[in-house]
């Protein structure tokens, strides 16, 4: 007899990882340990719940469990990148220290680290030990690099031109796929973002939903065409991105309370 309960596999408390010139964006994602990315060469930005970081050769990112990612940008890059918990510090150092290390770390941070820190050595280290299963080495250059982080350069985050820049390229993106869009979550996808957050960002700065600008849009487009082209009513609601000639109908008396042919009829006068 099997029972309904769900599994969930317990995380690893710590693992590294080897990316060499890739050049692959990732989806919003978020993980339930710490991950710490070392970049020693190339350029990529990281959207990070709302804020976009840009990423620049011998930077480093930690985020914490449970927030949101992603990446995005068309240069190769290579890093290393390691996956952690405050277990897996707490089997090697004391309560205070775990404290001491993670303080600073509850929050997405990056900074620009430099020649004198040895940073390349020290990851180069923990990931040859790590894969040589020198656990005690291991964790102490892992604190090493940690400590890094304190008094560190940070490097600026854009939030502000972030936000204000996606809300004019998403309505920019809209106008020009009308037909296209299928679903909000492309749209989202493609510019390497949550859809909650593009969502709440959208409504802030439009002051209509997602969805009621896509909308708002294909009516708009929609009174253009009947109004200036012999079109016909089935070739415009496929034109204007409707799945259906009926779905176009139904929506557009909705918003103007006129029938496609009635509007098309009253302004041209046929």
């Amino acid at each position: 007899m099997t029972d309904n309960k769900t599994y969930v596999k317990e995380p690893e408390k710590f693992s590294v990882d080897y990316v060499s010139g890739s050049t692959k964006n990732t989806a919003c994602q978020f993980h339930q340990t710490y991950e710490l990315c070392f970049f020693s060469e190339g350029y990529r930005t990281y959207m990070i719940n709302d804020t976009a970081y840009d990423i620049v050769p011998n930077s480093m990112l930690v985020i914490p469990p449970c927030v949101q990612h992603s990446t995005f940008g068309t240069a190769g890059v290579t890093r290393t990148v390691i996956y952690f918990t405050r277990e897996y510090l707490s089997e090697y150092f004391s309560p205070y220290l775990v404290d001491t290390l993670l303080c600073d770390l509850s929050e997405p941070i990056c900074i620009l680290t430099h020649p004198r820190d040895n940073v390349l050595s020290l990851v180069n280290s923990i990931k040859n030990g790590f894969f040589q299963n020198q656990k005690v080495v291991t964790a102490l250059n892992f604190a090493l690099l940690l400590s890094l982080f304190k008094n560190a350069q940070k490097l600026p985050s854009k939030k502000d031109n972030f936000t204000n820049g996606i809300v004019g390229r998403v309505t920019s993106y809209i106008e020009k796929n009308l037909s296209e869009i299928v679903s909000l979550s492309e749209i989202a996808t493609t510019f390497h973002v949550s859809l909650s957050y593009l969502e709440a960002v959208f409504k802030k700065n439009v002051g209509l939903s997602l969805m009621q600008y896509i909308i708002k849009s294909r009516i708009n487009l929609a009174t253009k065409k009947l109004t200036e082209t012999k079109e016909s009513v089935n070739k415009i609601a496929l034109d204007c991105g409707f799945s259906s000639s009926t779905h176009f109908s139904n929506t557009f008396k909705k918003h103007t309370g006129f029938s496609p042919r009635e509007y098309k009829r009253l302004y041209n006068g046929k």
